[in-house]
């Protein structure tokens, strides 16, 4: 039951009563995480990284890509090289690996293959 405007219970219900709340501005759904990511992290703390590759006409390229607590850590470049490294720190852990997974839809979507 919900208050009037004197403040005493009305007796009308509220047809909306049952319908759930909205989400809170700037929430998103995040798809369940994709394993390269969830893996990322090994059992010694360490990251483990997933890697990508990128072989088209005269392209050769990585991507590797970890979470590590509230940071997340990518290596990319030719193979062959040793390549560049950016880490990008969040305010917490499971902004890091939505920002991952974000970031691997990406890469997949552009032909990059996960190297087992």
């Amino acid at each position: 039951m919900a208050l009037n405007g004197n403040g005493d219970q009305d007796s009308n219900d509220d047809p909306y009563d049952s319908l759930p709340l909205p989400l809170p501005r700037g929430h998103v759904n995040v798809p369940k995480a994709i394993p390269a990511v969830e893996k990322a992290v090994g059992e010694t703390g360490s990251p483990k990284f997933a890697e990508f590759r990128f072989t088209q006409d005269s392209s050769n390229k990585f991507w590797k890509i970890a979470v590590l607590g509230c940071e997340m850590i990518v290596i990319f470049g030719r193979i062959g090289t040793k390549g560049s490294t950016v880490t990008k720190v969040f305010e917490s852990e499971d902004r890091a690996k939505r920002e991952a997974n974000k970031l691997v839809l990406e890469k997949t979507r552009k032909g990059y293959v996960e190297i087992s």
